[in-house]
């Protein structure tokens, strides 16, 4: 066959192009709940994906969080029916919505988007919401302010009586004054909610390893990223902008490189409720 004879490549102008890409089919899942999220939000997505399976979905989400149970319901759910699963973040994540992103293959984020950590909020006697770590990082601190209490009254003591007072005396002096000094702040300790912390921060790093582990098998990449996620930030509101977010090992990626940005923008804001899913966000009205 002569060179004539083959068929060429059609090549297309940029503006085909453009319409070719916009004509394929482009599914989401917009998961923008107003509330914390409950055990009837599983039923929602479930019956907003019942007749929807392929290759790819986008998982557009804003959300404060809320079960962690049925965080991980919702992500197994959505894996059964897609291959790859994108999220994207315009605005925020946190906790349990975080822990849902562990299982998307990649993150798109907006400039000002970000996550929370996933260190479980407790809620504590005062009312207020606080964080496990702050529960379970208490005996540990406790445990630094007494030993700088006692070296403290060592060192102030053998100064002051060194002639007087043996070094093995004064040890025991500065002991006991550092530990009456902290025993009314150690009784204050609910060993009940000491053990729920640890339990709760541990199940977080349990679900969130489950959650990685289609896209991310080495099981030491996901420690790195979900310790990290569960144990290093001071705050359960610290926001995680997406440098940081690639920083501890997560494929976030800008999302207004994305070329759905728009279409999937377009319905971010419409009253079509909570949980909604598109079949195709270019013929969606």
């Amino acid at each position: 066959m002569s060179k004539k004879n083959i068929p060429s490549k059609k090549i297309l102008p940029a503006k085909e192009k453009k319409e070719e890409k916009s004509s394929q089919l482009v599914a989401a899942l917009y998961f923008l709940p107003t509330e914390q999220i409950l055990r009837g939000f599983f039923d929602k997505v479930r019956d907003s994906l019942s007749d929807y399976k392929g290759e790819h979905i986008y998982v557009v989400i804003k959300s404060i969080g809320g079960d962690a149970y049925t965080a991980h319901r919702i992500m197994r759910l959505i894996r059964t029916k897609f291959e790859k699963i994108t999220f994207v973040i315009k605005d925020f994540c946190y906790s349990s919505a975080t822990l849902m992103s562990l299982g998307a293959d990649e993150i798109l984020v907006s400039p000002e988007g970000y996550i929370g950590p996933i260190d479980k909020p407790l809620e504590h006697d005062s009312g207020d919401m606080i964080s496990a770590l702050d529960v379970t990082q208490c005996v540990t601190s406790i445990h630094s302010l007494t030993s700088i209490c006692a070296k403290n009254a060592y060192s102030d003591i053998r100064n002051e009586f060194t002639d007087t007072i043996s070094k093995k005396d004064a040890l025991e002096i500065s002991w006991k004054s550092a530990v009456d000094l902290m025993s009314p702040v150690i009784q204050k300790i609910d060993p009940i909610l000491l053990q729920k912390a640890h339990r709760d921060l541990r199940i977080g790093m349990l679900i969130g390893l489950e959650l990685m582990k289609p896209h991310t098998p080495s099981l030491k990449k996901r420690l790195v990223v979900v310790s990290r996620l569960v144990n290093n930030y001071p705050s359960h509101g610290y926001a995680i902008f997406r440098e940081e977010m690639r920083a501890i090992g997560l494929n976030a990626n800008p999302l207004e490189k994305c070329d759905h940005e728009k279409h999937l923008m377009m319905h971010y804001n419409k009253p079509m409720g909570e949980v909604f899913a598109l079949k195709n966000i270019y013929a969606a009205k």
